[in-house]
């Protein structure tokens, strides 16, 4: 009867450690960069902060035809807000898909919809791509103690105009933590420990 006990508790104990090695599933790392905007003579500007889901794939159309055409990158930006100069962009200033690739050459990136077609671009641009009465672009590749930055220019017309450029500068500021292994899990792998070692007492 002894044998039998130890035997399923044996069971028992690999059962409970292969649920314990099972991880639980990761949030989605979303990670946010604060933004600081600065004309040609250093002056402070402006602030903003984008953000993007490091574990999501995107996919970036090239072609405009129906067919799936282009390719796919993992730092899409989920989220961009900036004010500069009394001025206000986000994302929802520019259709098609803005990326961030901080280990990349090529840190900026964008898939700029225009009347003319597709087309990748080095920059990040907000506005009219067309008119050009609301435009605001940032050109990167630039990396310095803050982080990596490069440079702005603004340019607004109407009523209440804005003109201006100088340099911006990009640092973390918040990551999500992915979760780690199940504490349910680790918590039943003591239990199959306690229980095997129970039943082998005389």
């Amino acid at each position: 009867m002894q044998k039998i006990y130890q035997k399923t508790a044996a069971i028992a104990f690999s059962a409970v450690v292969g649920i314990g090695t099972i991880t639980a599933p990761t949030q989605a790392a979303t990670l946010t960069w604060g933004l600081s905007f600065f004309d040609t003579a250093g002056n402070p500007v402006g602030t903003g902060e984008f953000s993007y889901d490091d574990e999501a794939l995107t996919f970036v159309q090239t072609l405009p035809i129906s067919a799936p055409v282009g390719f796919e990158v993992r730092n899409a930006l989920t989220n961009f807000s900036a004010t500069v100069l009394g001025k206000s962009w986000s994302l929802g200033d520019r259709p098609g898909v803005t990326w961030w690739q901080p280990t990349d050459s090529k840190n900026l990136g964008q898939q700029v919809i225009s009347r003319y077609g597709i087309f990748i671009a080095d920059t990040w641009f907000f506005g009219d791509v067309g008119s050009g009465i609301r435009q605001f672009s940032l050109q990167g590749n630039q990396q310095n103690s803050a982080g990596w930055g490069g440079s702005w220019v603004q340019s607004v017309v109407g009523l209440t105009p804005s003109f201006g450029s100088g340099s911006w500068s990009a640092s973390p500021s918040s990551a999500a933590v992915p979760e780690p292994s199940t504490v349910l899990g680790l918590t039943l792998v003591g239990v199959g420990v306690w229980f095997r070692k129970k039943t082998k007492k005389p």
